[in-house]
């Protein structure tokens, strides 16, 4: 029986302040908690593993999450979209860098030290800079605690408490930094033995008849408790007593509650229990904020509602994943960004450029992630960097993870029970995770490059499913059939039946595909019901599909209301057909097919300036696809004139030759976008040729519509933010970098060499060659080599001249002068 002395839980989740008096009502000793003498941060960052709007939005309707209520009227809030696989250090180091999976280095819950030995995840397998790199990069105080993974605690310019502190009895060496915070940062760690009958009874039926030792649920729900609480103490220690300018606090225990609630006879007061007591601590942070503190809450995935949950979770490593669903929670306030707006379209690699804008900071070009520019006050960007990861350095994963979290791993079934069978099996689970991570990113050639050499005799089953999806997915038919042939025995049926339905959709033939489907006995659960409605769907069937994805509505409404969609679009219900176009579309913003099928619908609707809209943004999401274009094209005016009227852009590295370039264009009488602003100089004779817009086209690229017919000069860093409104033909500039070099070091009358420029401006080289060459048929380009132009005039000057599809002229080479060699002369 379960005895203990009324404290609320309430007062003790509002953080340190409340500690002392804590302690002292249970007769233990602790000192006084000091006055706050700490400023407010200008941003708070919050994060809730597992958060869902379907469980939370009742909850404010009852007036129960008053802390997140106050956050949602005064700022913005939507849906995030997660990612696969949905694995939580995955998917925070996501949060944390803005990058995918496969681009940041973390691949799943475990990892091998340096002595070959399994241990839980650490920080430093990330290769990837997180938001508190960039932060310390610009000189910002920051303070973080519990992210997974962080552990060893790293330097971030202010304090770091790492995700090892709540999890183990004694924290391990190298949990704070600095070092001498760890004996501050213990007295706040809250045992699992102190949480008393009066805090469980607001998780758990009937407390006072059930004792903790032997009631395993009432033991796993302490130990959780125990760990949440002391998160907050340490997150609220450190707002009290040190001057911080961001905080970042991460929360798993809405996560394990959720695991642990949703089979149980006592989940709906588990998992009400659990949010309120989040919506508490999230008060108790707010304390130490002001109106002038930004406040981003997010987690990285939902959670499954209890009438969608599997009833019985399969034998496998990754498991609890089956409990995840694809949709979390974003809420964004205070003075950067809007109130009472909706997010739309939001996945959880926009937190970060998004923060970075927030805080007036560049994003960097590499990330996978946009800024929500359209939830933000200030619309003004600094200039973007290409990287952030140079702030990263390869370390040696250390060994000094305790025993006690990796137990934890296993009892939540992240890890194979089999602690040798686990140490085996480490690197070849997080190789499957990372190909399903560049899969999730339609990175198909890559996820079964990762893949092949799994694929033998010995393979697990899913492995051999995730292979079989990534080859039908990528067209490679006749290699799937022959996987499925040669592992017939070891997959399962309803599986076998399902990939063989897939292969005969892709060669055309629907009665076989809808046979097989037909034979399918599935389990009852949203993936299967989603798989047999898309089959169905394809086969031309859709009155045996609309049920099924009925059924998906909540757990899977992207994709369930996209097939809702199609079935209406077919029957010519266009009414019908967009709400459920556009519910898709709010559930997940990158879906090119899913805009084209709204602009397709509202043409028929007679809506035409707003289809023009939609195909266009099914454009940008993508460009390659000339089939779509081509519709474009033919149904608006101005499809006709982007295809006669490209806009000649002259680019490459700075002193590359580009005002070189666009004297050769103006002798020509190609009409020149400049303002004339910057005067010629000793440095460039003729003039420069610019427009002060070129400089905002990270911005803003509406302004390149205007320049359509005329010939504008972009350096190769701006040339890939062109927007695909227009066509182009770039004529790119060469010139040997350390000429390049010399020449920008001339112009400036420095000797100062910059130890990084040559490799900053070799990467502005490629990365903008290669946005050429992979962005046609919108751009068409040539490259001229300025030493070349120098040495054989005549023939480059023709080349551009056809390629242009101008008449060439003798007088064109007198504008190529000899003296022109000379740094100083561009």
């Amino acid at each position: 029986m379960m005895k203990g002395k009324n404290f609320p839980l309430g007062a003790i989740a509002l953080g340190y302040k409340n500690l002392a008096y804590w302690h002292r009502h249970h007769n233990r000793a602790f000192p006084e908690v000091q006055t706050r003498k700490t400023k407010a941060p200008k941003l708070l960052i919050v994060g809730w593993d597992a958060a869902d709007w379907d469980y939370i939005e009742p909850l404010l309707a009852e007036g129960k999450m008053p802390g997140l209520q106050r956050l949602i009227l005064s700022g913005a809030k939507g849906k995030l979209a997660s990612m696969q696989p949905m694995l939580s250090p995955m998917l925070w180091t996501t949060i944390a860098t803005g990058k995918r999976p496969f681009a940041h280095g973390i691949h799943g819950f475990v990892e091998k030290n340096a002595e070959g030995n399994i241990q839980p995840i650490s920080g430093q397998s990330r290769t990837a800079a997180a938001f508190w790199d960039i932060f310390r990069h610009h000189n910002l105080k920051n303070q973080v605690v519990g992210w997974w993974p962080s552990h060893p605690a790293e330097d971030c310019n202010g304090q770091m408490i790492s995700n090892l502190f709540h999890h183990s009895e004694a924290p391990p060496k190298g949990f704070a930094f600095p070092n001498q915070l760890e004996s501050e940062i213990k007295n706040c760690k809250i045992a699992p033995e102190w949480i008393t009958a009066d805090w469980v009874d607001n998780f758990i039926l009937d407390v006072a008849n059930k004792h903790p030792k032997k009631d395993k649920e009432i033991a796993n729900l302490m130990h959780v408790l125990a760990g949440a609480l002391s998160v907050q103490m340490a997150a609220t220690y450190l707002l009290h007593h040190l001057e911080n300018q961001t905080h970042a606090v991460y929360f798993d225990a809405l996560d394990h509650l959720c695991h642990l609630g949703i089979r149980s006879e006592n989940g709906d007061k588990i998992i009400e229990g659990a949010y309120r007591l989040h919506d508490r601590m999230l008060e108790g942070l707010l304390e130490y904020c002001d109106e002038n503190t930004n406040v981003v809450l997010v987690s990285d995935h939902g959670f499954q509602l209890p009438q969608t949950k599997w009833k019985k979770l399969p034998d496998d490593p990754m498991a609890p994943e089956h409990d995840h669903r694809l949709m979390g929670v974003m809420v964004a306030s205070g003075p950067s960004f809007q109130a009472r707006k909706t997010i739309i379209g939001a996945s959880i690699a926009d937190v970060t450029p998004t923060l970075l804008a927030a805080m007036n900071l560049p994003v960097a070009n590499d990330m996978h992630g946009r800024v929500l520019t359209e939830i933000l006050v200030n619309q003004n960007r600094t200039a973007p960097l290409d990287s952030y990861d140079f702030l990263r350095k390869s370390k040696t994963i250390v060994s000094n993870i305790p025993a006690p979290f990796l137990k934890h791993l296993i009892e939540l079934g992240y890890v194979d029970k089999n602690i040798q069978s686990a140490t085996d099996k480490a690197l070849a689970e997080n190789q499957l995770h990372l190909a399903r991570s560049y899969a999730d990113a339609l990175k198909f050639s890559e996820a079964l490059a990762v893949l092949e050499p799994f694929i033998t005799k010995e393979v697990p089953s899913r492995f051999l499913t995730t292979y079989l999806q990534v080859l039908i997915q990528s067209g490679e038919i006749e290699k799937s059939g022959e996987i499925l042939e040669k592992f017939i025995n070891q997959i399962d049926k309803n599986l076998w039946l399902l990939f063989q339905s897939m292969r005969a959709l892709s060669m055309g033939n629907s009665p076989a595909a809808e046979e097989m489907l037909d034979q399918i006995l599935p389990e009852e659960n949203t993936g299967w019901w989603l798989h047999l409605a898309q089959g169905y769907l394809s086969a031309d069937k859709p009155e045996k599909a609309v049920n099924l994805f009925k059924k998906c509505l909540t757990s899977k409404p992207a994709d369930a209301h996209f097939g809702l969609g199609r079935i209406y679009f077919a029957e010519e219900n266009w009414e019908f057909a967009l709400d459920h176009f556009l519910e898709s579309i709010e559930a997940q913003f990158f879906a090119p097919n899913v805009h084209y099928f709204i602009g397709k619908t509202l043409l028929k609707l007679g809506e035409k300036a707003h289809a023009k809209n939609a195909l266009r943004i099914s454009l940008q999401q993508q460009p390659l696809n000339e089939a779509l274009r081509a519709f474009y094209q033919h149904h608006f005016s101005d499809g006709a004139a982007e295809q006669t009227d490209p806009v000649i852009v002259v680019s490459g590295l700075p002193r590359s030759g580009t005002s070189l370039a666009m004297q050769i264009l103006q002798a020509l009488s190609i009409e020149i976008y400049t303002d004339k602003n910057r005067l010629p100089d000793e440095h460039n004779t003729e003039g420069y040729f610019e427009h002060e817009n070129v400089k905002k086209l990270f911005q803003n690229a509406d302004f390149l519509t205007q320049a359509r017919g005329q010939a504008i000069k972009i350096t190769s860093p701006l040339l890939p933010h062109l927007s695909n409104r227009c066509r182009y033909k770039v004529i790119y500039m060469r010139r040997n970098i350390e000429d390049c070099m010399a020449s920008q070091l001339d112009m400036r009358q420095s000797d100062h060499f910059p130890f990084s420029l040559h490799e900053n401006l070799e990467a502005a080289d490629q990365k903008a060659r290669l946005f050429c060459t992979e962005n046609q048929p919108w751009i068409n380009h040539i490259e001229v080599h300025f030493e070349k132009l120098l040495k054989d005039t005549e023939s480059e000057l023709r080349r551009i001249c056809h390629f242009l599809e101008q008449p060439f002229s003798h007088n064109l080479k007198k504008i190529v002068k000899p003296h022109l060699s000379r740094h100083s002369s561009l």
